[in-house]
């Protein structure tokens, strides 16, 4: 088992929204938050009571297409009746990936109008286009990463060591709002739905901050300043495009 799914999710900062769960088998490589799956690393499905659930998906045999399909076929099954975040762990790491997921979901729209959200950190290696009417952010570090990604047609999320600002505020050029989940303004992504319009993001140019948060944000804010040491060594976080 490369995948699963939850018809309504129990996460406190989700709310009722219907998920799948994805092996990170499905993630890229250039990811600086993976470390090989290990439990404990940066990433948040590798913290808390998530963890367990990636580590069990992580066992399952396939590689990133075969999670695809199981993600897919999961979807399909799905009732439809809440909004859709697609792999809460995991991601899909190329185009073919991509197409087939995004496909379900659109399938999954189409059934009864609630929309589908998830983030990607493959932005690179996926042409938007590819994601169907899924409304998809590019992960990013960098304002630079930031920039290529909206050059490519995504909207965009940010991960920081902490927010500089509760409110929207300009961090080197790109226009930041912290995630309105994490400052306390809305309850939960089921209420606020920001994410879930990348269209509005695109247009007004808007780029979602997550704070550093969970079991992993001790290594995560450290690995955001080694990013930013070598942003200083190289003069430019292009350095950070790939």
């Amino acid at each position: 088992m490369l995948a699963s799914a939850l018809e309504v999710s129990a996460n406190r900062k989700l709310g009722p929204v219907l998920a799948t769960f994805v092996s990170q088998v499905s993630c890229p490589e250039e990811c600086p938050w993976y470390d090989d799956g290990k439990l404990g690393s940066p990433c948040y499905a590798n913290n808390g009571y998530l963890g367990f659930i990636t580590a069990k998906l992580n066992k399952g045999q396939g590689d990133h297409l075969d999670a695809a399909r199981e993600e897919a076929e999961l979807i399909r099954g799905l009732s439809g009746e809440h909004a859709l975040r697609l792999h809460v762990v995991g991601d899909c790491k190329e185009k073919l990936a991509a197409e087939m997921v995004s496909s379900a979901a659109d399938e999954y729209r189409a059934r009864r109008g609630q929309l589908v959200w998830t983030y990607t950190r493959a932005w690179q290696n996926i042409p938007r286009k590819s994601w169907g009417g899924v409304s998809v952010l590019a992960s990013c570090e960098t304002p630079a990463q930031v920039r290529r990604a909206e050059s490519m047609g995504y909207a965009t999320a940010i991960v920081v060591s902490e927010f500089e600002d509760w409110r929207a505020y300009n961090h080197r050029g790109i226009k930041v709002v912290p995630c309105p989940q994490e400052t306390g303004h809305a309850p939960t992504c089921a209420a606020c739905k920001l994410c879930w319009r990348d269209d509005i993001l695109r247009k007004a140019s808007i780029t979602i901050g997550f704070e550093a948060h969970s079991g992993g944000a001790k290594k995560v804010r450290q690995r955001l300043l080694q990013i930013e040491a070598r942003v200083r060594t190289a003069g430019s976080d292009s350095v950070f495009l790939q």
